[in-house]
């Protein structure tokens, strides 16, 4: 197909991912699978841990579950080839297939959800340092803020998105948005990365503060956090007991979000580069090009591999792994044990 051009911007693509040979596709389709599997049994690992923070819990499950559904829908993007060839005569579901799908919409919009959850764990680790006695009772308000405020964001968001294609005489044609709307694409990436970054480096460091404050680095569970005076001596070391625990669980938050905070400005600053290289036709960027896809697939294949952070900074995440595979290997046991002495009995 030819490349076709006006003053608007618009191009009509070259479909490259034929380029890409199948085996290439099928061994990507395959790792990004195993991944997602992998966040799913990590979600159901999550659910089985005792973590003393129920919002920290949610975030760290929410967590697994966007980037299963990443991997997942990045499965079904790369093994279809963005849907290219897949519009029917339905003009309503070619413009879906066209605005939502092939604009890369949806992939913006997980993407975002990503980061926003992320965010949603520096706020949790501000409010359980900086608002620890009244952390447990605003823990249902904590929970639904971050339940709404996630994917309503997101969405709003990544709407400019869905202004790098337009659908024309039954063709998705695709045009660059830094070209065609540069001003609405500064907002988006301030929107959709700087403000997110900014807001989790400024938790952060509020955070440390007040750790510090507490001596909190030096001594974490034989230094008492000071409570008010009226409440009984036994309640009093209840509390701080109570309240320590959950500054342990924030002090390993502190890690695991760290790495996907850097996780994130690298992604992001490799998009913000292949896309300025692209307007400059440096590089080809655009939607079907295989540069496109080779840096989605490296964004699916960390998603694919956040489980093991997960897992590496969360002990008690890793004893309840080694609890089921004790579990599996004593039941594993068992049949054969009970295998044997049919055979047994038989002969």
């Amino acid at each position: 197909m030819d490349v076709l051009s006006n003053g608007t911007d618009i191009v009509n693509v070259d479909h490259q991912y034929g380029h890409i040979s199948l085996p290439g596709i099928i061994v990507m389709s395959v790792l990004l699978s195993v991944g997602a599997i992998f966040n799913i049994y990590t979600g159901y690992v999550i659910t089985q841990t005792r973590i003393n923070s129920l919002l920290s819990k949610l975030l760290l499950y929410n967590q697994t579950v966007l980037d299963a559904l990443y991997c997942i829908m990045m499965t079904a993007f790369i093994s279809n080839r963005f849907f290219e060839d897949h519009f029917p005569d339905d003009p309503g579901s070619n413009t879906f297939i066209c605005y939502l799908l092939q604009s890369g919409y949806l992939v913006r919009v997980f993407r975002t959800m990503i980061v926003c959850n992320n965010v949603c764990q520096s706020a949790d680790r501000f409010w359980a340092i900086v608002y620890a006695h009244s952390y447990r009772a605003n823990t249902k308000l904590y929970v639904i803020l971050c339940s709404v405020s996630v994917p309503v964001y997101s969405i709003l968001v990544s709407a400019a998105q869905m202004g790098a294609v337009q659908f024309v005489d039954d063709d998705c044609q695709h045009r660059s948005v830094l070209t065609y709307m540069p001003s609405l694409y500064v907002i988006e990436i301030v929107f959709r990365y700087a403000l997110p970054l900014c807001t989790t480096i400024t938790l952060t460091l509020l955070a440390l503060r007040k750790l510090g404050g507490l001596g909190f680095w030096k001594i974490v569970t034989k230094s008492p956090v000071t409570l008010s005076e009226d409440v009984s001596l036994g309640e009093e070391r209840k509390r701080a007991a109570q309240i320590n625990e959950l500054l342990i669980v924030q002090k390993t938050v502190f890690c695991h979000t760290g790495v996907l905070l850097l996780e994130m400005t690298v992604l992001e600053g490799i998009a913000t580069t292949l896309t300025v290289l692209g307007e400059t036709t440096v590089v080809n960027f655009e939607i079907y090009s295989p540069v496109r896809l080779y840096y989605l697939f490296l964004s699916s294949l960390v998603s694919a591999l956040n489980p093991c952070l997960t897992i590496l900074t969360f002990r008690n995440l890793r004893m309840t792994m080694f609890s089921q595979l004790q579990r599996i290997r004593f039941w594993n046991g068992h049949i054969d044990c009970r295998s044997r002495g049919k055979d047994s009995s038989t002969s």
